[in-house]
């Protein structure tokens, strides 16, 4: 599982790649698949606010979509396979939905496959996503992550030294920079981890202490563009 990054791979989304290998001596039919249940949605930048809207799953263009009832939506999730696969959804108070892919897997065989989770502000911009997400490929968005994190990596030529640098420097890089889903722009935050008290807000003094320091290491185009703004 993994979320992709990098200049060629920023999509708001994750993808789930999974690896199956028949290692009897016959042929077997295999099932994998997903499901879920769309359970609870909240607005949060400290305090929880949850929607009141009915949740709404359904299916569109391939994809599972999950978003509220009410207009103009706030956020959705479109949900799908790399692949042609079954679909189907629940409803109820709180709707589910499963996708699942059935294949033959010869003896000695392997096959890769893949799930995509997309994020968007509405249904359409989730769809969106989740079509560029399937069109790239699991593989391709795999090894522009890898080239990305690889580039932001430092090193002094002290190991214990650098696994230091480098921890702290993705935690800010992630943490404390938020990309947002309305205009793309990057913000600087105080952490986007949503269970913490402080919330997505902004304190200048940590960001040009803690945040903006350590970003500037790692990505100084990135750096720039988070003071100016």
């Amino acid at each position: 599982m993994f979320a992709p990054f990098g200049r060629d791979a920023d999509v708001a989304g994750a993808v789930y790649a999974l690896s199956l290998e028949n290692r009897s001596r016959g042929a077997c039919t295999v099932r994998v698949g997903v499901e879920g249940s769309l359970g609870h949605r909240q607005a949060r930048v400290r305090t929880p606010r949850p929607f009141a809207d009915p949740h709404r799953v359904d299916v569109q263009d391939g994809f599972v979509v999950l978003d509220g009832s009410a207009e103009p939506g706030l956020v959705a999730l479109a949900v799908g396979a790399d692949t042609e696969s079954g679909v189907a959804v629940s409803g109820g108070p709180t709707p589910g939905y499963t996708i699942a892919r059935e294949f033959e897997l010869a003896a000695g065989g392997r096959e890769q496959v893949a799930f995509y989770v997309a994020a968007g502000p509405e249904r359409d911009g989730a769809l969106a996503s989740a079509a560029v997400l399937r069109r790239r490929g699991w593989r391709q968005l795999l090894a522009g992550t890898r080239d990305a994190l690889r580039s932001l990596e430092q090193a002094t030529g002290v190991d214990a030294l650098d696994r230091l640098i480098n921890r702290n420097l993705l935690f800010a890089y992630f943490y404390g920079v938020g990309r947002a889903l309305d205009d793309g722009h990057y913000y600087l935050v105080r952490t986007r981890a949503p269970w913490h008290a402080t919330g997505v807000t902004v304190r200048d003094w940590e960001a040009l202490m803690w945040t903006v320091p350590a970003v500037q290491l790692g990505d100084p185009p990135l750096a720039r563009e988070l003071i100016l703004r």
